[in-house]
């Protein structure tokens, strides 16, 4: 018989195990098509069909024209995964179509194909110097920049006559190449990682385009077999060119360069118990170097963030966080947030649970009352709100809530069934002015779906 002391001793890689079957990441999963040697190709399918109450993200305090409307929806996902882990090159496929369906002929018009593709090459995986090379690509409806940010559908689509009646479809794709030093190999105390990403997202919105550059630079010392010191640090050019044009600027947001660093410790502290902290600062630096009319509101704040995870069992866990960070926004020169989550997984033979609540406040840089953009046609977009400035500027804040559960059944190892259901609340004081009437973001959004998954 095993003691309860070997047994958590192999908690961090159950862990790791679990963490393949958390809703989210790649879930069901046969032996598939063996490719070479040690390689494998895995044909997927995933199929959902639920309600949702408010697809288009409204406010119950629209006009009559745009109240929130709800419908029974349908998504298609074939996909496919292909792994080739040998040495000294190693390589690593995955991404999926998506065929939206809903079936409100309101909301008939959000019917579209997403997709999303991942590519990993990975040169002399686990040696003391080693190389990976990553680009990730996706076709979906927000661009991360934005924060998931509703103002996006709301302004946008009011500027074309459409409001909130078409899908809101980014382009965002990312290239990332880390180089990794382990002077000791594997085992050894010290890895340093050395990296580059550029990133570029193409909106609906021209002004909202943007590209990045990021310079990173990470170390990590074990001092102890379970616990490691980090040190990490960032630099990124952040630009707003309409279409890659770089003879044109935004008007809605100037171009930046977020710089950070932090410090911090992650370990196991008891068999039980992990936890990972981090502090550090930043600065946002705004390019004033072009002439704009836009604010130039230079940002700097302490940040962090502290998750503790503990593990009732290898496959049982619960997991508490907290957040405090701020990110370049498409809607001013940035956004703060502050954060916090809980989250419970268990998996119980064939069952997985699992729960996750949030909620955040993000609050939002300078924005002018009004917006006019020559680069999307020469609308023009004002905003109304509590928060107005000595100098006529506006601000905005938002709390966010989020709520999400899943229930999940392996009737064999590559098809799963399950159910899944998430509540999504946002408070906003920023109003959007339309001919159709004072626009709010605020909204209260419910889905629930029946899901069906298979992977040979």
């Amino acid at each position: 018989m095993k003691t309860k002391k070997a047994i958590n001793q192999r908690i961090p890689l159950c862990f790791l195990l679990i963490m393949t079957l958390i809703p989210g990441w790649v879930h069901a999963r046969g032996d598939g098509v063996r490719v070479g040697q040690s390689g494998s190709f895995h044909p997927r399918l995933y199929l959902d069909t639920g309600y949702d109450n408010n697809v288009f993200n409204r406010s119950s305090q629209n006009p009559a024209t745009l109240l929130p409307v709800d419908t029974a929806y349908l998504n298609v996902r074939p996909g496919l995964q292909l792994e080739i882990p040998s040495h000294p090159i190693g390589f690593e496929l995955s991404g999926y179509a998506n065929y939206s369906l809903f079936f409100n002929s309101t909301a008939a018009n959000l019917n579209t194909i997403t997709a999303k593709a991942d590519l990993t090459v990975t040169l002399f995986r686990n040696s003391p110097v080693s190389f990976s090379l990553t680009n990730n690509f996706s076709r979906s409806s927000g661009d991360e920049n934005t924060a998931n940010d509703v103002f996006e559908r709301v302004a946008f689509y009011h500027q074309l006559g459409t409001t909130f009646r078409q899908p809101f479809i980014s382009h965002d794709n990312k290239t990332a190449a880390l180089l990794t030093i382990q002077p000791g190999g594997r085992e050894g105390p010290f890895k340093f990682d050395i990296g580059y990403t550029f990133r570029f997202a193409i909106n609906p919105d021209p002004d909202t385009d943007n590209n990045r550059h990021k310079l990173s630079l990470g170390t990590k010392w074990a001092f102890f077999p379970k616990t490691a010191l980090l040190f990490e640090a960032s630099g990124e050019f952040v630009n707003f060119n309409p279409r890659f044009d770089f003879s044109q600027t935004s008007t809605v947001t100037r171009s930046s360069v977020p710089v950070k660093g932090t410090v911090g410790i992650v370990g196991n502290f008891t068999e039980n118990l992990s936890l990972t902290v981090r502090v550090g600062g930043g600065y946002n630096i705004i390019d004033t170097s072009v002439a704009s009319t836009l604010p130039d509101d230079t940002y700097g704040m302490a940040i962090g963030s502290a998750i503790l995870t503990y593990y009732f069992s290898p496959t049982i866990y619960f997991r508490m966080g907290l957040s405090h960070d701020f990110h370049p926004s498409a809607f001013s020169n940035f956004m703060h947030q502050s954060a916090g989550f809980l989250e419970f997984t268990a998996q119980i033979n064939r069952f997985l649970i699992g729960l996750r609540g949030s909620a955040a406040y993000i609050g939002f840089g300078k924005v002018n009352q009004t917006v006019s953009q020559p680069n999307n046609g020469g609308v023009t977009t004002r905003f109304n709100s509590n928060n107005i400035n000595a100098d006529g500027t506006i601000n905005r804040n938002d709390i966010i809530v989020r709520g999400n559960a899943t229930f999940d059944f392996n009737i064999t190892q590559w098809f799963v069934i399950g159910l899944r259901a998430g509540v999504d609340w946002r408070n906003s004081d920023l109003f959007v002015i339309t001919s159709e009437g004072q626009i709010g973001l605020s909204y209260l959004n419910f889905k629930a779906a029946l899901k069906l998954e298979v992977a040979y």
